[in-house]
């Protein structure tokens, strides 16, 4: 046995120059000795130097150099040699034939190696390619010379790896093959069907393969799949592996398909559906496919499914994108297909398509009553997946009768069902996913025309008479349907939606869920009612944002009362005065009062109270009023509130991310800045506020935001 010393010293001296190092590689050392050790250290230098092969091989050494490291891998390769040394002389090989623009399969290449090393040996030159240790990758003429002899070289590889290796990963081995080639062809002007043409030649090596290793067959299948500008080469090839794999998304433990459904969204799925003789694929195999696993227990599968559906539509609406692959981001070759929305609307497989949909998402998107008592919060927020496909394919609907049962068939379908039904559980829980669908769909409807929101009108009372659980998440569903009426609709359907306000449904535990977005729904309506103003209705607003009792607020009161004053905005137009004489008379008093509570009911009613501050000040435009207006007499009264929340009380991260009241506060008192009457004493209190709190942990980063406020007051 060597001592360490002894081994660095060997090392030393082997290093000295690749002639050195091969002399000690000539014979194999014994398997765990300190020998071994130094010729794996021999073999790496050797790698290392063949990666920057024309530098540091003289020209009259490099047919020396390939022929030695050729002749040490045939005398190392198993069993004889160890791992360590014939993989790192198969990358020496391989680089300094790339280098050259001489790589071939070699003779040591054969079927009598054992498959694994068979395998290691193939996967070099695809991984050395994309190297930048292997090849300078900005030399386009020498990397296109080493890209080409990969190419040429496709028929003879494909032949070894399709041979029968007993499923060892040799499919995983072709894919990065495929890859290799088809990003080859960025830069070279070659046919770019050849490796297609020597794939089809195995055709029925590859599909026996595919079945004995369904995920190996998926990443062949992947490549293929984005071939570019090959259809009639890809499609015999490709089609047969997807009617073999695609299947498989139904088995109990199905194959990780998710990728290739993905690439076959971003590419040949959707130009199926317009040019469905170019690419011959099977468009309704695909979807339900990724149907199959929208329905997985997995939630990571079934959100990732979802997300093929809205590629889809993505793809269908902007066109083919750049593979993240391809090296010229921007320009890159499969960026290259786009369809007129004409002819995107009058596909006819599209209503087809989007009818599997949505049959899909409604079955798995319903409530049950179990979800009513435990994790309803979770569940309606595991909708967000569904929301962002059915959203992307909203910009897809056309105005054919096959697009119109696609869309709105189920609300008009559920209409009909109130109408002659009892308020049966089963029944609330289709209405309120339709409804749910349908406010989603027509959220996203180009231009806001869609024709839903007319059904709430339709519906009318016919929520009413169900349990208080279901009737708050009914309403709920129905007023955010109801915000995207168009202008004309709006005065009738804020009147429904004023009827129906969250805290009278009965169930105030679900005021958290449902009170922000019946707030949200109010406040867009009335941003559509244009000039149309209501002295009626804003008071009515007024009283049902306040309405709700102290010991009911909740984390979300807050957003939730200021959507609501800023619905009140809408319907008051300019008159200010009466807004800021029913705040300073009616419904500040009791909340100054509240928030001087203990615990979290005080805290909340700060929240509120800091909310119609800053709701008053927002209001006022134009930030010049004179000591005598509503909103600075209002000030003057009320501004003190202030003084807790950024002076005293403890903050605490809230669901938005901020710390609060304190973050409100600090927004309220930039608002008051804008307002020269009340500048000076915004000031005064922001400085209290900077010496009082210092620098006290993540507080520091709202003195940052207190500089900002002094900065955009001119005041610095």
């Amino acid at each position: 046995m060597l001592s360490a010393q002894a081994v660095h010293q060997a090392w030393q001296r082997c290093a000295e120059s690749w002639q050195s190092s091969a002399q000690a590689l000539a014979v194999p050392a014994a398997a765990g000795s300190q020998e071994e050790y130094v010729q794996a250290l021999c073999a790496r230098n050797i790698s290392s130097i063949a990666r920057s092969f024309l530098s540091r091989v003289v020209q009259d050494e490099r047919v020396l150099f390939q022929q030695t490291t050729e002749k040490l891998l045939l005398q190392n390769l198993p069993p004889r040699g160890a791992y360590a040394v014939w993989r790192q002389l198969s990358s020496a090989l391989v680089a300094s034939q790339l280098w050259l623009g001489q790589w071939t399969p070699g003779a040591f290449l054969s079927k009598t190696l054992p498959a694994s090393v068979l395998l290691e040996m193939l996967a070099i030159p695809t991984e050395l390619l994309f190297c930048d240790r292997a090849l300078p990758l900005a030399d386009v003429q020498l990397w296109g010379r080493a890209a080409r002899t990969l190419v040429e070289a496709s028929d003879q590889v494909f032949a070894l790896l399709l041979a029968d290796l007993g499923g060892s990963g040799a499919l995983k081995v072709l894919a990065d093959w495929l890859r290799a080639t088809r990003l080859s062809f960025e830069w070279l002007d070659t046919d770019e069907a050849v490796p297609l043409r020597a794939l089809r030649r195995h055709t029925a090596s590859l599909l026996r393969m595919t079945e004995a290793d369904p995920g190996g067959g998926c990443q062949v299948a992947q490549q293929l799949a984005r071939w570019v500008r090959c259809d009639a080469d890809v499609q015999p090839i490709l089609q047969p592996l997807l009617d073999r794999l695609l299947p498989l998304a139904l088995m109990p433990d199905p194959p990780q398909l998710l990728p290739l459904l993905a690439d076959l969204a971003a590419d040949r799925w959707p130009r199926a559906c317009i040019e469905s003789q170019a690419t011959g694929l099977d468009i309704l195999a695909v979807a339900d496919a990724t149907l199959a696993f929208v329905r997985s227990s997995d939630t990571m599968d079934a959100e990732a499914a979802l997300a093929v559906w809205q590629s889809f539509a993505v793809t269908m609406l902007n066109g083919t994108t750049d593979w993240e692959d391809e090296a010229e981001p921007g320009i890159g070759r499969h960026a290259n297909w786009w369809v007129p929305m004409d002819q995107v609307h009058g596909a006819p497989a599209l209503p087809q398509l989007f009818s599997r949909l949505v049959q899909e998402i409604l079955r798995l998107m319903r409530l049950s009553a179990g979800t009513l008592t435990k994790e309803l919060q979770a569940r309606l927020e595991a909708r967000s997946a569904a929301q962002s496909a059915l959203a992307a394919w909203a910009g897809l609907v056309g105005d054919s009768s096959a697009w119109s049962a696609a869309t709105w068939a189920p609300l008009h379908l559920v209409a009909r069902q109130l109408a002659v039904n009892s308020p049966q559980e089963s029944l609330a829980q289709e209405v309120e996913v339709v409804l749910w669908f349908s406010f989603t769909l027509a959220a996203s409807w180009p231009e806001q025309n869609a024709p839903a929101a007319a059904v709430v009108l339709e519906i009318n009372d016919q929520l009413d008479s169900f349990p208080p659980t279901w009737r708050a998440l009914l309403w709920m569903q129905a007023c955010c349907l109801a915000s995207t009426a168009p202008p004309q609709l709006c005065p009738r359907l804020i009147e429904w939606m004023l009827q129906r306000p969250p805290h009278v449904a009965g169930a105030n535990e679900l005021l958290e869920i449902t009170e922000l977005p019946y707030a949200c729904s109010l406040e867009m309506a009335c941003r559509q009612l244009g000039n149309i103003t209501s002295e009626a209705a804003a008071e009515r607003l007024l009283s049902l944002a306040f309405e709700v009792p102290v010991e009911h607020l909740h984390p979300h009161s807050a957003d939730a009362k200021a959507r609501i004053l800023r619905a009140v905005r809408h319907v008051v137009g300019d008159n200010t005065k009466r807004l800021c004489d029913v705040f300073g008379q009616r419904i500040l008093p009791g909340l100054w009062r509240a928030s001087q509570a203990e615990g979290q009911t005080g805290h909340l009613a700060m929240r509120v109270l800091i909310a119609i501050l800053h709701s008053v000040l927002a209001s006022s435009s134009t930030g010049h009023h004179g000591p005598e207006h509503p909103v600075i007499l209002l000030w003057q009264e009320y501004g003190q509130c202030l003084e807790a929340p950024l002076l005293q009380l403890q903050c605490n991260i809230a669901s938005d991310g901020q710390e609060q009241p304190l973050a409100a506060a600090v927004e309220v008192l930039a608002a008051a800045c804008a307002e020269p009457v009340l500048l000076h004493q915004a000031l005064q209190l922001l400085l209290r506020t900077a010496q009082i709190r210092g620098a006290v942990g993540a507080e520091a980063a709202d003195r940052r935001k207190y500089r900002f406020i002094t900065l955009d007051s001119g005041l610095d």
